[in-house]
């Protein structure tokens, strides 16, 4: 059933074609109720089968972190976590949010800040008080190949980013292409 209060949809569970009918693409929806995800049915499918869970939920385990909305990767055997972030992301000043299984904390904690430009080992401590580590390690993904060109055609025509000056680069390729003097990129 959707409900509208104050300007906001609301949808309560459970929910039929019907109740998704007046919901577009876009529209901030809230839920109220429960729902089961896919990780839940998986996880309650490995439980009823009797068969070994990628993380043993009875240790104290991170079973998520995220980055600015980025996931990072767990191996729980080796006891690390890789992240990859976005390029241009800086490293030196992150606040991951993790969420644990099975303990009590982790240090440093869930939205502190953190800099993860090198390794940072993570202590999470179990309800029954003893500790498991886990070393973190992040990067930033590679610079797209179309800012490198923008940066290269600015350092070869002593432009500005801010496309003022006789050195912008469009007048530098027109120019060049006035004594067809092409770049080898072109």
């Amino acid at each position: 059933m959707v409900e509208v209060k104050n300007g906001k949809k609301i949808l309560t569970t459970p929910i039929s074609a019907e109740d998704l009918e007046g919901i577009h693409v876009g529209d901030i929806v809230y839920l109220n109720g429960s729902m089961t995800t896919c990780r839940d049915v998986a996880h309650r499918r490995l439980v009823e089968e009797h068969r070994e869970l990628p993380v043993d939920v009875k240790d104290a385990a991170i079973i998520s972190f995220v980055v600015n909305g980025v996931n990072g990767v767990i191996n729980e055997s080796a006891e690390t976590i890789s992240i990859v972030l976005p390029y241009g992301t800086d490293l030196t000043s992150l606040k991951p949010v993790i969420t644990l299984s099975g303990a009590t904390s982790v240090s440093p904690a869930s939205g502190e800040t953190v800099n993860l430009s090198g390794p940072v080992t993570y202590t999470v401590t179990g309800e029954d008080g003893t500790t498991k580590t886990y070393k973190v390690t992040a990067v930033t993904s590679e610079q797209p190949k179309s800012d490198k060109l923008w940066e290269s055609m600015l350092e070869q025509t002593g432009g500005s980013t801010d496309h003022t000056g006789k050195n912008t680069w469009w007048k530098k390729a027109k120019d060049m292409k006035k004594h067809n003097d092409y770049p080898k990129y072109w």
